[in-house]
């Protein structure tokens, strides 16, 4: 049965063990419940209370957004930055539009949860951003307080829900869930199967547009290419437990290193140390040909770091890219293995976890220098250990580039050994 309302957000957004995204959406689901008399089940869609361990995360998703009336985006900056919500947008987008492309019905209800101090969120979706009538308000004392949602967002207000804002919160779940059913019936969407609908897998990110350019030339040496040895939820369930609260339907961008603790995604902590070094992001993939990626990387003097999940490294399908990987003394690349000591899971295997990676990472372990190999990387050093780690290559590889690109200063002393790479 189609469901009222997808909510789209990023997890980030939402730390486990607070009221945050998930008590909002379980708010507004009741909301709407209240409202219509189909009580069929889903009335509403939201990936952590709908899917399950081992469930299929893309197809389960593109069912979910093939049947929705409606699609709830929880604006933050950090949503902008995430391409899976970005494919959710473009999906829902694409499917809601007439069959001329040109009419696009006011389906997408975009909610701001935390306004952004630096910068702007995209027009495209501030335009359809939901506002909400004050005058509903009984007590016209508490009006002004309304405001609250347009200054600061969401977030503000439901942090008060129980205390000086108790009306203002129950006034926007009232008009959001008119609006999502009045919406629905006004402008109703025919469900789509998967296999008409745009993969998640192949869609375009819909904010891929939105995001602000980062400096550089664009050429291979202004590049930072990043690869996560880190398996897909799927792939990591029967490796450890509650895989889903590290990995998800991505795949390696997905990859929470310091989970459930600290719930960042591991492609946005390289995307934010790759700009603060002014370098372009460029994703490597992890299987397929990892070593000719980064061989050509070395060939165009472009940086290379790869982050290796210690869980993974079990995994028998990443076992020999790490092996293979071995073989080779890059110049050109640091390996950095973050450790979550906050993860009892992971201290309680940490010496069968440390065999593991010296038996595939034999070379790195015994050979190496610290600048090109760190493991037990801490939470709150892993920022830190890529941004060195970056500008340390640069300055080694800055002799092999013609002209020289102007760099940032280490802070290691010691002079690094350069190996060529070696089959």
């Amino acid at each position: 049965m189609p469901c009222w309302f997808f909510m789209s957000y990023t997890r980030v957004d939402d730390p486990v063990g607070e009221d945050g995204v998930r008590t909002f959406y379980d708010d507004l689901k009741a909301a709407v419940s209240a409202r219509v008399q189909d009580q069929t089940p889903p009335l509403a869609y939201l990936d952590r209370e709908n899917l399950k361990p081992g469930d299929s995360w893309p197809d389960e998703l593109a069912d979910a957004l093939g049947s929705c009336r409606t699609f709830v985006a929880i604006m933050t900056a950090r949503y902008f930055t995430r391409e899976y919500c970005g494919k959710e947008w473009a999906i829902f987008e694409k499917r809601s539009r007439s069959p001329g492309g040109s009419v696009l019905p006011p389906l997408i209800i975009p909610v701001l949860w935390v306004r952004p101090v630096d910068g702007e969120l995209p027009k495209f979706a501030t335009d359809l951003q939901m506002t909400f009538d004050p005058n509903v308000i009984a007590l016209e004392a508490e009006r002004p307080l309304l405001a609250a949602y347009e200054t600061y967002g969401l977030e503000h207000v439901m942090k008060r829900r129980n205390t000086s804002h108790a009306n203002i919160y129950e006034t926007i779940l009232e008009q959001l869930a008119k609006r999502i059913i009045e919406t629905a019936k006004a402008h109703p969407l025919p469900s789509l199967a998967r296999s008409a609908l745009l993969s998640l897998e192949n869609a375009p990110n819909r904010f891929a547009s939105a995001q602000p350019p980062i400096p550089g030339s664009g050429s291979a040496a202004s590049r930072a290419n990043f690869a996560f040895v880190a398996g897909t939820v799927q792939e990591m369930t029967g490796i450890r437990a509650d895989a889903q609260k590290y990995y998800g339907p991505a795949g390696a961008l997905d990859w929470m290193p310091y989970a459930p603790d600290e719930a960042e995604q591991i492609a946005l902590i390289a995307q934010t140390a790759a700009t603060g070094k002014r370098l372009i992001v460029n994703w490597l993939s992890t299987k397929a040909g990892l070593v000719d990626a980064i061989k050509q990387a070395e060939k165009e003097n472009s940086v290379a770091i790869v982050i290796v999940d210690p869980w993974t490294a079990r995994h028998p399908e990443y076992r020999p890219v790490l092996s293979q990987f071995d073989e080779f003394q890059f110049r050109n690349c640091v390996v950095l293995i973050p450790w979550n000591r906050s993860d009892a899971q992971t201290e309680s295997a940490r010496q069968l976890l440390r065999d593991d990676l010296r038996q595939s990472l034999s070379r790195s372990f015994d050979t190496r220098k610290d600048i090109y190999f760190r493991h037990d990387v801490l939470a709150q050093q892993l920022g830190a250990e890529i941004s060195v780690a970056l500008a340390d290559l640069e300055t080694l590889l800055a002799p092999y580039r013609e002209p020289a690109r102007a760099v940032e200063s280490s802070q290691h002393k010691e002079p690094p050994q350069l190996n060529a790479a070696a089959g």
